[in-house]
């Protein structure tokens, strides 16, 4: 997966799942502890969970026009994140890196 820093199913704190309903339950439960920055990891580990579905997230697609390189994603090899998606991830892994940095 992209989760390169720490493995998003560690983040969310559950087995690897496809279920949605259980990865948004365990992303609400972990929010409710979490710090600024955690909520950050978990937003990003609860997109990569769910396959970043398009979603309410979509507004910064458009604005983005950098190269749509990003690494495989192995978790849901069945659903490819089309190059859009891949690349809001990718924004938001960069910054939580950004941030863990400090």
């Amino acid at each position: 997966g992209s989760c390169s820093f720490m493995n998003c199913w560690e983040i969310l704190g559950i087995e690897p799942t496809g279920d949605r309903r259980k990865i948004q339950d365990a992303y609400e439960q972990q929010l409710k502890f979490a710090s600024e920055d955690e909520a950050k990891s978990l937003e990003a580990a609860f997109r990569e969970a769910v396959g970043d579905d398009p979603g309410p997230v979509k507004q910064a697609s458009d604005t983005v026009q950098t190269e749509p390189h990003r690494e495989v994603q192995d978790e849901e090899p069945d659903r490819p994140l089309d190059a859009n998606e891949g690349q809001v991830v990718r924004e938001v892994v960069i910054q939580i890196k950004a941030l863990l940095n400090d």
